[in-house]
């Protein structure tokens, strides 16, 4: 049981997570809401995990990195951790995690080729929420807890969502719904929602006008129709697609690069796109390479990426259960635990020239890339993007040959 004492101190450096650590005469001490430098009082008011959590009292000398939390749900809502930071402390705060992950377990220095920002507000096109009981309003899981805390807007949502919100938690009655899944197509101007059942009474839907369409399981679905550039894909609120909609060309055009680069102008035979989902980056491996593979595990992802380039192969398998065939490049998006033990051995083996790997978890991603530097492959490039500001994720690129 943690006696509750006060303290003072000063910060000495963020954490992964965004949590300040702080030495304390009981050791060290993590507190949200700090930034390095900072002088506090603070409280250590838990012992988990075999670390000791604290909270601030005061701040008796403010960091000039630090700036006004303009969400009123900030230090209840799961979702931000550095929003009470300064943007581009932000970047700077997450690019020096990222090195310092990656060369604690590269053992070598690496080099940033480049880090790509956009608007750290409204990126958001595409996101999920949670029904409360018994009221039917929506919104986030609490910071550190499983229940629900209504919001009434989110400053990382484009502002279609947070209309979409503000009009279902405003009704007299809205129905309750385990879970929404949002989606803001910015291609026709409409709002995309998948309920996770359908309710008895849908008289709540007249409350949101033509421009937004509801989706329920075992009804058949039109596909949302997305145009990005030359592409068009097609997908639904409760799939994967990318939710930065500032980046959906960065992204792309920086693969392409990438491609280029290895490929020097001349069209190689054969690409495998693994986690393939709805064929995000498929149509721009098919510019390269005379056959493109997609391979996904959702059979609808596999469904609309078929109908959306039916020039490209696409299959539904899990990457585990994937029989890896030989291939000029292979480009990996995994989700955030990063690709394991069995697909790394079976990428190994195949020796495959050429990687892409694109990664939301550089803890994940310091791991796969450890393996494969240890079996031969040369890390080459390493692009950042920051398209999940105020959180402590940045999405990575990093390209890898073998030697």
């Amino acid at each position: 049981m943690i006696h509750k004492k006060k303290y003072r101190g000063r910060v000495k450096t963020l954490a992964d997570e965004g949590w300040g650590i702080i030495e304390s005469p009981e050791g060290d001490v993590n507190i949200h809401y700090t930034v390095p430098g900072e002088f506090i009082e603070y409280e250590i008011i838990e012992k988990s995990e075999g670390k000791l959590w604290g909270k601030i009292l005061s701040i008796e000398k403010k960091s000039p990195y630090r700036v006004d939390i303009r969400c009123n749900h900030y230090k209840i809502c799961g979702g931000c951790n550095l929003m009470h930071l300064d943007y581009e402390y932000q970047i700077k705060h997450k690019k020096e995690r990222f090195i310092s992950s990656l060369e604690k377990s590269l053992n070598h220095n690496i080099k940033i080729d480049k880090i790509y920002t956009e608007n750290p507000f409204n990126y958001r096109v595409k996101a999920k929420l949670k029904g409360i009981e018994p009221t039917g309003k929506t919104g986030f899981i609490k910071k550190g807890r499983t229940d629900v805390v209504q919001i009434d807007r989110c400053y990382l949502f484009h502002e279609k969502l947070n209309d979409f919100i503000s009009i279902w938690n405003n009704m007299e009655n809205p129905p309750f719904v385990h879970q929404i899944d949002i989606f803001y197509n910015i291609s026709n101007g409409k709002t995309y929602v998948f309920l996770s059942h359908k309710p008895k009474d849908v008289d709540f839907m007249k409350n949101f006008g033509e421009n937004t369409v509801f989706m329920y399981p075992g009804d058949v679905n039109e596909p949302i129709k997305v145009k990005i550039g030359k592409f068009g894909y097609q997908s639904l609120p409760q799939l994967f697609f990318q939710v930065n909609y500032f980046f959906w060309k960065i992204l792309q055009n920086e693969v392409e690069k990438q491609i280029q680069d290895i490929n020097k102008k001349e069209k190689h035979d054969f690409a495998i796109d693994l986690y393939s989902g709805v064929g995000f980056f498929s149509p721009i491996l098919k510019k390269y390479y005379k056959d493109v593979l997609g391979v996904e595990s959702s059979e609808i992802s596999v469904k609309l990426a078929k109908e959306s380039f039916p020039e490209i192969k696409f299959i539904k398998t899990p990457a585990e259960r994937f029989s890896f065939p030989k291939a000029d490049l292979i480009f990996l998006d995994p989700p955030r635990s990063g690709l394991g033990e069995k697909i790394l051995d079976k990428i190994i083996k195949k020796r495959y020239k050429n990687i892409i790997y694109l990664s939301c978890s550089y803890r994940s991603l310091s791991k796969d890339i450890k393996v494969l530097e240890n079996n031969g492959y040369i890390l080459k490039n390493i692009v950042l993007f920051d398209m999940f500001p105020h959180t402590p994720h940045i999405e990575s690129l990093i390209v890898l040959e073998r030697g």
